[in-house]
């Protein structure tokens, strides 16, 4: 009876561990899916907004440097990030439903 019992528990650890790491597998297919998605978006937007992005999100530059180096006035970087979040939003969301 013990040996059946520890190899019923062995079973349910498989399962249960076989189950997380499906799990796993799912979501890192989706987060790669959504990185592939926000990809393709980002490429489509105008120069000025992907160098804006790409400098604050992807480099963790300030307004203040972003404005320095593309050599702008901080409200206009800021005014560039609104409006880039936005096109990114109406270029991704269509495609995630």
């Amino acid at each position: 009876m013990q040996e059946t019992n520890t190899a019923a528990a062995v079973g349910y650890l498989d399962v249960a561990v076989g189950g997380r790491l499906i799990d796993r597998i799912e979501v890192s297919l989706q987060k790669k899916n959504r990185d592939e998605l926000l990809r393709r978006a980002f490429n489509r937007l105008s120069r000025e907004h992907r160098e804006v992005i790409d400098s604050v999100y992807y480099h963790e530059k300030s307004v203040d440097e972003v404005a320095q180096i593309l050599d702008l006035p901080p409200a206009t970087v800021k005014t560039c990030m609104f409006y880039a979040r936005k096109k990114l939003a109406e270029l991704v969301n269509p495609l995630l439903k």
